[in-house]
């Protein structure tokens, strides 16, 4: 998670650092605002970079209130995220 409003290049890189082999390929940042450009086409670049596919998803406030409102009626939220995920794959194509 990020405390700012708006997410530049350097917080997607600096959250691409910690993607790999012993934390995973995947990546979640929550800032206060909605994407931005400078972070999709870093978030892009990052997924295109290497043979080693490492995905951040931006999730908004909007996002995080579905999640919980889901939970706390007991629903799996995996289709949420599945859904985040597909969204993302074809914002690449």
């Amino acid at each position: 998670m990020k405390s700012k409003t708006n997410l530049t290049g350097g917080d997607v890189d600096q959250a691409a650092t910690y993607l790999g082999d012993t934390m995973g390929k995947f990546g979640v940042l929550v800032p206060r605002a909605d994407e931005g450009v400078p972070s999709f086409n870093r978030k892009k670049a990052i997924y295109n970079k290497d043979s080693v596919r490492k995905v951040i998803l931006h999730l908004t406030g909007r996002d995080l209130l579905e999640l919980l409102k889901e939970r706390s009626e007991l629903r799996d939220t995996t289709d949420y995220i599945q859904d985040l995920y597909r969204k993302f794959k074809v914002s690449l194509e």
